[in-house]
């Protein structure tokens, strides 16, 4: 049996007020350390993927993120979460490969913004469906 991974966030979809609850309470550092070892990325790296300021990002270092800091980090856990129940193991692959529905762009890119993050989203939608 495999150990069974564990997230920021339960894997099952918060509801819109849990969301807004996490996000406004704050992510904590540990929970962003965690979330870079899942994606597989450097903390430098995770503080450029989500837009953050390195300074910015390492004063935080012991302390919760910002609402919007956490908002960013939380969009990075859920779609990491939606990848691994499409694609299991191979979640973080599809992530920072260059995808040609994206107009070439990785997944972790175009999730900048939140429209970006939907648009990923419904893509690995339509390949859970098969549709994609």
């Amino acid at each position: 049996m495999a150990p069974q991974k564990s997230y920021i966030v339960p894997v099952v979809a918060l509801r819109e007020d849990e969301y807004e609850r996490r996000t406004l309470e704050g992510v904590s550092w540990s929970e962003v350390v965690h979330l870079a070892h899942e994606l597989k990325l450097s903390l430098s790296e995770v503080a450029r993927v989500v837009g953050i300021p390195s300074s910015s990002f390492f004063s935080r270092k012991g302390k919760r993120f910002s609402m919007w800091s956490s908002e960013r980090i939380l969009r990075y856990d859920r779609l990491l979460k939606l990848g691994e129940k499409v694609f299991g193991g191979g979640a973080v692959s599809w992530l920072v490969a260059p995808n040609p529905y994206l107009g070439g762009a990785t997944p972790l890119a175009k999730a900048r913004t939140e429209a970006g993050a939907r648009q990923v989203e419904l893509l690995m939608a339509r390949i859970d469906h098969g549709l994609g």
